[in-house]
């Protein structure tokens, strides 16, 4: 159209543009020409003249040829960011040769202070330079010296916000400095990568630039007011101001926003939106999960008159989506119709930009023009121009014509409010783009007193002791870094309480058992050991214990479960069909549930049930809703579930796009219960719509917006026939799988967990399962069907342990009893092989089945489970396998000491006590051995220790430690050639091979585990030529649109418009090859545990070096960092495992006494973090002989969680008695101190440190 017309192509954002694509512009830049894709050809306007005043065509003869004149004032001008330094892709040289370039600098600070001295008269001129100049400063911040260790550019201050800036500093003189930067330069969450560091130098600079700004004035309105167009409020100093605001067309209504607690907090963020709105700015609120964004928006909403636009923001939106979509009409015609962002623009209301942290940055960055200019282009060529710009318009075109035009007025009034979540590493959205768009409000979390407050108005029953323990608990809680992804939210506070509340007033409990109810909230049963240990001593802490009921409940739980909603006698014809009518067997565990089901369905809750497969998760669900007479409508999401298909379905018919109703509309509209099955399946974009619907908003594809009836009066509705209101029986009952490892789907409770009220479903115990395996079974003996039941007990057991990769089920069980019941007569290991057949391969998993059946007395036929490859078999530990040898104090002098050396060797090795004379012996002096003095290094000859005294050994003088100190080094250094030089011996490292052969298998199904869950994961690609049809894109292909297509493509290892490259997981092991380590060998095989866990581990990772990167450091007296195995470089053969482990026992033989395990555990933490990873893991393997080096248990903590990305842990493998090992481990911080004297339970504690 441009070149056609003759006008000024703007070509925005020429940096973000994908190589490849701008270059079908270079022939029309460089001769304008260009062939279209209808065949026609835009001519040079030179050529196109000549061939009609020459060669005679008329321009009816062109336009049949289809050649089109450019006509000769056409100009392109394109706008793009440098790079480097700002991120982006470079220009493709043949594409930038036909620009001719200009660098636009930002104007000089003193036309800064002009512009404003001459707009804002009488405004403070010191804030005003103090602003610009500190602005003007932080493009100096990447030339200075300590900021060298950042390694992306300083964000800049945007120049449009010193002009937001200013008019704030206009309007409210009283305010501070610094809280406007604060607000317009949100340094605090930008570059989370780098913040530390970040933030403290621009808090530095701050303090350099403002250093005559006071840093808090304690400015704030109050008691404001809205009235015909202006706010009126009460300034902190105690002005009275009236200002006129933009504004919505309603009156404040407070009975509408009659919910809305009042707590300091909130108001001062309230107070903040509308010092920016009347500053003119657009509004961003950053906060966790479950804060109070929707209250503050309503609020603020109601205060100014506005109502809401709600534009719902999904991952793969682009530009186009959030302007505008294609639509059909009723005659089969397509057409576009305005988002909901332009409609707001447009009619002058609020515009919610919901969850902006889910955009792709250039989608959220390409609204610039309409959130900063007020202006944009639409996909249909509807011109959305600036209220300034299209009054000018009106001096030269009446309405009617600017609207044939395409031209269309922003409103003065149009505001926007964004939410986005707490940034991230992993999702570091606000640019320095996105920072120029929005002023920046974080919602603070509430001080304790505000809780208290609040949780009284919204449960006034809950007993204020209660309400204390509650938030007693939140804080410790979330000061876990265990619990980081987790919080305990302000509506699982409220939850809790709301509960509590229930259960003494239904005299369930007579306090309320507050012990439960947190445990419904935070299921610690799905968190790792280490985090379900945290939670225990939170609550015993706290003093919250478990509470017996009050008395017996019956176990019917039918009745009317809608107590404010009259009893429905009859059920409707209609709906008898939707009401499940299912076989179900009672025990206790089920009846519990659905007790607790009940009693959260009463209060208004939607459910989760989460839990293992084949525990009964379906059963309780059919047989609540057939007790209480619930029509359901069901759904079950998976892989390609998609945020279109979970809401409506789009058919075509006779050329016309119809929209079929969804069983979520279904139930919405109707008051039937929703079940969605398999909610962990799907993505985790599908599961954002959840949220919004339980927020009580969820938009449809054609066009309809679903409403909660509180709702309805915020919302702009133009035609109310597009609006589903909630019916008020409508609830959600959610089936998921328990998150983390084995399975493999989203974190349903991470993502969605605070909105509902959770039960965990799990296998009944052994009682109630047979009682009701005897109801599917009811002709099988007795005795065998618990011998069964206490057979999968046992499985579920090992599951739990880490031992068994799969974790049996009721489901399983039941499956055998029905049929030993049906077929009699079969064999019943051919039975057991309908279960365990998946197994029959897995060597270690079937010597785990078969001990177990064994234990219960079955006497199995030898076929069962039988593979060609050998059964499995088990493995002793070498502790177990080799005698201990004693521990003797030996107080005799052992004389003067002399020049150190090896000592003779005895040949045949008899056992020598005291005296210089013979290598290997003990209690001695000078000569190579264990438990003397003044020797070189330590032998071990397998004799028992004969240990003198602390004081003989301090009995040495300096000149002959020095010597014996050299002569270790040295021989050191020989040890260590004879290791690089020596041929492998296999016998030696295959005798600690096979006493960890099964920790290797229990450590690798671990892994497969974590492999699994995120290597080759697919995800679609939108906008393609071919693939399968995207059903989102059904109307654009009607319209002819080619890119209507998606396919599922595998990640290619780089970043991408809809993932993030996978990164291996870095794991350290910090390995203790200290002389302790060799000098207790023989009281207790700690070196031995030591190289069997390396064998363990170095065997285990073979073949995960795509997902997993480890590194071996060792640490003695000597030195702090020993490299054994460094990162990228595994060893890739059993002889180079062997020289590891060779290296390591070197190493603990002649180092000197000494220890450096705090020096080596700030180093790992440093040096983890050296290249980006998924996680990082740090694990510090050692025996606890350090109170005898002073070291503080509190100081080594420190070191552990240093760095809250860094997931570090202390092992404790030996100890000189076990409470020397348990005492230091329980002065660390919870959950980071471990002991483990067994090798074979190492796996067990790998697989909840590394899947929790």
């Amino acid at each position: 159209s441009a070149a056609i017309h003759g006008r000024f192509l703007i070509i925005e954002g020429l940096e973000k543009a994908e190589r490849n694509i701008l270059p079908i512009l270079n022939n029309l830049l460089e001769n304008r020409e260009m062939s279209l894709e209808d065949g026609s050809f835009l001519m040079n306007p030179k050529q196109y003249d000549e061939l009609v005043s020459e060669k005679g065509y008329t321009p009816e003869q062109m336009a049949e040829l289809k050649l089109i004149r450019v006509d000769p004032k056409f100009r392109v001008v394109a706008l793009s960011l440098p790079t480097p330094k700002y991120p982006g892709n470079p220009l493709d040289p043949p594409l930038r040769s036909r620009f001719q370039a200009r660098f636009i600098d930002d104007i000089p600070s003193s036309e800064y202070l002009s512009i404003f001295a001459n707009k804002l008269k009488g405004a403070d001129y010191e804030k005003m330079k103090n602003l610009v100049s500190f602005a003007a400063s932080l493009k100096s911040l990447d030339e200075i010296s300590d900021k060298s260790d950042i390694s992306t550019p300083i964000p800049e201050f945007p120049s449009r916000s010193l002009f937001t800036a200013a008019n704030l500093l206009y309007a409210f003189p009283g305010i501070s400095l610094f809280s406007v930067i604060d607000t317009l330069y949100p340094y605090k969450i930008m570059d989370i990568k780098n913040n530390a560091k970040f933030r403290k130098l621009v808090q530095n600079h701050l303090k350099k630039s403002l250093v005559n700004s006071k840093t808090e004035e304690g400015f704030s309105i109050s008691d404001f007011k809205f009235e015909e167009g202006t706010i009126k409020f009460r300034t902190s100093t105690g002005e009275d101001m009236e200002i006129a605001v933009p504004h919505g067309r309603t009156k404040y209504s407070p009975e509408i926003t009659d919910h809305f607690v009042k707590v300091g907090s909130h108001e001062k963020v309230l107070q903040n939106m509308i010092l920016s709105h009347v500053a003119g700015s657009d509004i961003c609120l950053i906060s966790g999960p479950g804060s109070g964004k929707s209250a503050l928006i309503k609020k603020f909403a109601s205060e100014l008159g506005y109502q809401i636009e709600t534009q719902l923001i999904y991952k793969d939106m682009n530009y186009r989506d959030l302007l505008q979509k294609r639509v059909t009409q009723q005659n089969g015609d397509t057409t576009w119709e305005n988002s909901s962002l332009v409609n707001a623009a447009i009619n002058g209301e609020l515009a919610i930009l919901d969850h902006v942290d889910r955009l792709q940055k250039d989608a959220l960055a390409s609204l610039q023009a309409l959130l900063l200019d007020r202006q944009a282009i639409l996909p249909d060529g509807t011109r959305l121009v600036h209220w300034d710009h299209y009054n000018h318009l009106r001096e030269f075109y009446s309405e009617e014509q600017l609207t044939e035009m395409k031209f269309a007025k922003v409103s003065p009034n149009f505001r926007v409010i964004a939410t986005g979540s707490n940034p991230s590493e992993k999702n570091d959205y606000i640019t320095p783009e996105i920072a120029s768009i929005f002023t920046f409000h974080e919602i603070p979390e509430l001080s304790r007193d505000e809780c208290v407050q609040l949780i009284r108005e919204t449960s006034p029953d809950t007993p204020v002791e209660v309400i204390q323990k509650i938030i007693d608990f939140s804080v410790k809680f979330n000061g876990q870094k265990e619990f980081k992804q987790t919080p305990f939210t302000l509506r699982h506070k409220i939850r809790c309480a709301k509960q509590v509340a229930s259960n003494i007033s239904n005299k369930l409990y007579q306090k309320g058992n507050l012990y439960q109810e947190i445990q419904h909230q935070i299921v610690p049963q799905y968190v790792s050991k280490s985090a379900r240990k945290i939670v225990e001593e939170i609550l015993k802490n706290i003093g919250i214990s478990p509470e017996k009921p009050a008395k017996v409940e019956s176990s019917d739980v039918s009745g009317n479960i809608y107590p404010h909603l009259p009893v429905m006698n009859e059920i409707p014809p209609e709906i008898i069909h939707l009401i499940p009518k299912i076989l179900y067997f009672k025990n206790d565990r089920h009846d519990e549930i659905l007790k607790e089901m009940t009693a959260s369905f009463k209060s208004g809750e939607h459910l989760l049930l989460i839990g293992n497969q084949g525990t009964g998760k379906n059963k309780l669900t059919d047989r609540f809703l057939e007790m209480n007479s619930l029509p359901r409508q069901y759904i079950q999401l998976h892989r390609d579930t998609t945020v279109a298909s979970l809401t409506s379905q789009p058919t075509l018919v006779d050329g016309k796009v119809q929209w079929e109703d969804s069983p979520l509309v279904k139930a919405v509209k109707y008051g039937h219960v929703l079940i969605i099955d398999e909610a962990d399946k799907a993505e985790v974009e599908v599961l954002a719509v959840l949220k919004n619907l339980l927020d009580g908003e969820m938009a449809l594809a054609d066009s309809r917006v679903i409403l909660h009836p509180s709702q309805v009066p915020y919302h702009y509705i133009s035609d109310p026939s597009l609006v589903i209101t909630i019916h008020e029986r409508f609830r959600l009952i959610v089936l998921a799988n328990r998150p983390g490892w084995p399975f493999l789907g989203n974190n349903f409770l991470q993502e969605c967990g605070d909105l509902f009220s959770i039960h965990a479903v799990e296998n009944p115990d052994s009682e109630s399962e047979i009682r009701m395996l005897r109801k599917y079974a009811p002709s099988v003996p007795v005795e065998l069907l618990g011998k069964l039941s206490d057979v999968f007990q046992e499985l579920r057991t090992l599951h739990q342990e880490g031992l068994l990769s799969y974790p049996y089920s009721t489901r399983e069980i039941v499956n055998i009893a029905k049929h030993l019941e049906m077929f009699p007569g079969d064999d019943f290991t051919s039975v057991l092989g309908n279960v365990f057949a998946y197994d029959v391969y897995n060597e270690q998993g079937k010597a785990y089945i078969r001990d177990s059946f064994k234990r219960q007395g079955f006497s199995l036929d030898p076929s069962f489970l039988k593979a060609n490859s050998p059964g499995g078999t088990t493995f002793s530990s070498l502790s177990s396998q080799q005698p201990l040898r004693l521990e003797l104090n030996y107080n005799k002098p052992a004389g003067a000491t002399s020049e150190p050396k090896h000592g003779k060797v005895d040949p045949h090795n008899t056992p020598h006590v005291g005296g210089n004379t013979w290598a290997g012996g003990t209690g001695g002096r000078d000569t190579a051995g264990l438990g003397g003095r003044g020797g070189p290094y330590r032998l071990d000859a397998g004799h028992d220790v004969h240990q003198i005294s602390d004081e003989e050994k301090r009995n040495v003088d300096d000149e002959t430690l020095r010597k014996a100190r050299e002569m270790g080094r040295e021989a050191l250094k020989e040890r260590l050639k004879e290791i690089n030089m020596a041929e492998h011996d296999s016998e030696y490292y295959d005798k600690f091979l096979d006493r960890v052969k099964t920790g290797i298998y229990q450590l690798r199904v671990i892994l497969e585990g974590l492999q699994a869950s995120k290597k080759n994961e697919r995800f679609w690609t939108r906008n393609q030529t071919s693939g399968e049809l995207d059903e989102t894109k059904l109307i654009e292909g009607v319209a002819g649109e080619k890119t209507i297509y998606k396919k599922r493509t595998i990640p290619s290892g780089k970043d991408t418009p809809f993932g993030h490259q996978n990164k291996p997981k870095r794991i350290l092991f910090v390995m203790d090859v200290s002389a302790s380590m060799y000098r207790f060998e023989g009281f207790d095989k700690r070196l031995t545990r030591l190289l069997e866990s390396a064998v363990m581990v170095m065997e285990s990772f073979q073949g995960f070096e795509e997902r997993i990167d480890y590194a071996f450091h060792g640490h003695n007296g000597d030195y702090p960092v020993i490299p054994f195995v460094k990162f990228g470089n595994p060893p890739k053969n059993r002889k180079e495992r062997l020289k590891v482990l060779q290296e390591m026992v070197a190493q603990t033989q002649y180092c000197w006494s000494g220890d450096n395990t705090l020096q080596a555990t700030a180093a790992a933490m440093r040096d983890i973090k050296k290249e980006e990873a998924d996680q990082y893991f740090v694990f510090i393997i050692s025996d606890a002989n350090l109170d005898r080096y002073w070291i503080d248990p509190k100081e080594f903590g420190g070191l552990l969680t240093m760095d809250a990305e860094v997931q570090a842990y202390a092992l404790f493998i030996a100890s000189l008695g076990e409470q020397q090992a348990i005492k230091f481990a329980k002065g660390l911080p919870v959950g980071h101190g471990f002991t483990c004297f067994d090798t074979s339970q190492l796996p067990v504690l790998f697989n909840s440190l590394l899947t929790e």
